[in-house]
Formats: structure tokens, C-alpha cells, sequence
């Protein structure tokens, strides 16, 4: 399927230590499904993250579309100074210098983060922290936010953080019994 300037078989640049563990999380994504089938469907993929940014409040403040990570990405490696501009057109796989500036928005990545609150900076980390078993789906689901008696907001993330950290600490004890 070609991307929306007619490109064939892109791929997304992953070499920060940080995210290693995205690789390892797709291949065994990808050993869940048939050769032809996409590891993630737009529509489905974009309802998730409506409904995670729902559930954290991530709506109020101006996070709302999947396609906003892109922007970020750009962004916050533009303010963080770990890629320059041709770097960053690279990674983003933009034709023009004109693309690139109009997705580096340091300011607006300092907006965002300053009007979220220290309880979803902390929620952000700990999903980050057990992303790949989320990806993977060794982390069972979390409850339906609409159903009563769910936690609500981060709680079921730091559940989930909390079984998260519990399976790395198993995951490592065991690695080094061998």
C-alpha cells in the first residue's frame, strides 16, 4: 500500500536505546498474524487512542488523534536536540524542508506538557515503561472505563504498571538463572 506521496515499503527509524524494545514487541506482533495482514489497522488503531485519550483526560488538552505522534515525534526531537532538521526530515520521511518546519513545533510540545498534570506526566511514564507488554499482549486488557466498577483514569494504567514491573523483575530474575 503506498503512503500519501505514492512511496512503497516505508519503514519507521527506531535507534533510541529507550525504545529498543519496540522490535522485538512487532516481531512477536507479527507472529500472531499472516503474512498479508497489517500489524495495525488505521481506524482501529486511531479508536484506541481516542479512547485512552479520553479515559486519561488527554482530550482537555489537545491530544486527541493518533497522527499527533508524528508531530510530536518531530518536535520533541527538534527541542531535545537529538536530531537535526535533515535528521529529522529523514526519520519522518518528509520530501521538503518546508514539512519539517512545520512539524517542529518545540513551543507547542512545552504547551501541552506544561498544561498536563503531574498524575498523567507519571501515568505516561509508566505506560511507557510496560509498553512492550501491552504491545505484545502479555499484559491481560485493561477493564472497559464504560463498565461499572472499573478503576477509572491512570489507576488501571499503574495496575497495569504494577503487573508490568512484577513480570520484568520475574523475566530478569529467571534470565539470570540460567
Amino acid at each position: 500500500m503506498p503512503s500519501k506521496t505514492g512511496e512503497f515499503d516505508e519503514s519507521v527509524i527506531i535507534d533510541r536505546d529507550k525504545y529498543s524494545f519496540i522490535l522485538p514487541a512487532m516481531a512477536d506482533l507479527k507472529a500472531t498474524r499472516r503474512d498479508e495482514e497489517l500489524l495495525f489497522h488505521g481506524p482501529t488503531l486511531q479508536s484506541a487512542f481516542r479512547r485512552a485519550a479520553i479515559e486519561l483526560d488527554l482530550m482537555k488538552i489537545g491530544i486527541k488523534n493518533v497522527y499527533q505522534l508524528r508531530h510530536g515525534g518531530a518536535s520533541h526531537e527538534a527541542m531535545a536536540q537529538l536530531r537535526d532538521s535533515e535528521g529529522i526530515r529523514d526519520k519522518g520521511q518528509w520530501k521538503s524542508k518546508a514539512s519539517v518546519r512545520r512539524y517542529r513545533k518545540g513551543g507547542r510540545v512545552a504547551e501541552v506538557t506544561s498544561r498536563m498534570t503531574s498524575q498523567q506526566q507519571k501515568c505516561g511514564e509508566k505506560i511507557l515503561g510496560c509498553l512492550s507488554s501491552i504491545l505484545t499482549g502479555s499484559l491481560p486488557p485493561l477493564p472497559d472505563p464504560g463498565k461499572a466498577g472499573s478503576p477509572s483514569k491512570c489507576s488501571r494504567a499503574q495496575g497495569a504498571s504494577a503487573k508490568c514491573g512484577a513480570k520484568r523483575k520475574a523475566s530478569s530474575t529467571s534470565r539470570l538463572s540460567r
